[in-house]
């Protein structure tokens, strides 16, 4: 109940997200890693769409030199929000897909949404369900386009390698 009421509130005009936390005991060697790419062994691509995998950032080229050097597949980037859309509106859209760990829509200085926000959630399978699921639903009155979100250094990476 805390967790439903204080998730996507504002404190002292931050957001914060709000959930349980759940001793998951022994990690699994299979269990996904977020290693620095340097350090990371292969690994077989996570497919999370057609035509589209996620996988580790790679060691040479585009996205070698990215912050993060990995794309994470528990976190989504939704586009072409309504304007009337907020952080608990795309937490309560998103949370019969499984455990959101945040849902925040961003906002320009003066309070405006951007049309752009991002969910995560607590696991891969989680993410594909709920970016499968809705990717083209109608919120307000726009269609939404929900994929996985890239760190911004590694797409300006791999749009200078394009042109």
């Amino acid at each position: 109940a805390a967790e439903d009421a204080m998730h996507c509130a504002d404190v002292d005009g931050h957001n914060i997200a709000v959930h349980v936390y759940h001793a998951r005991g022994p990690v699994s060697p299979d269990a996904p890693a977020f290693v620095p790419a340097q350090y990371a062994r292969p690994s077989p691509p996570f497919v999370h769409g057609p035509g589209q995998q996620v996988q580790l950032a790679p060691l040479h080229g585009p996205g070698s030199t990215s912050h993060s050097g990995l794309i994470d597949p528990c976190n989504l980037f939704c586009k072409n929000l309504d304007p009337s859309i907020d952080s608990n509106d795309l937490f309560s859209h998103f949370r019969q897909f499984g455990q959101i760990v945040s849902a925040r829509v961003m906002r320009n200085e003066t309070g405006d949404s951007r049309g752009f926000g991002f969910v995560s959630f607590q696991t891969p399978v989680q993410a594909s369900t709920a970016m499968h699921a809705m990717n083209g639903v109608q919120l307000g009155s726009k269609q939404i386009v929900v994929r996985l979100h890239e760190p911004k250094q590694l797409r300006q990476e791999k749009l200078a390698q394009r042109f």
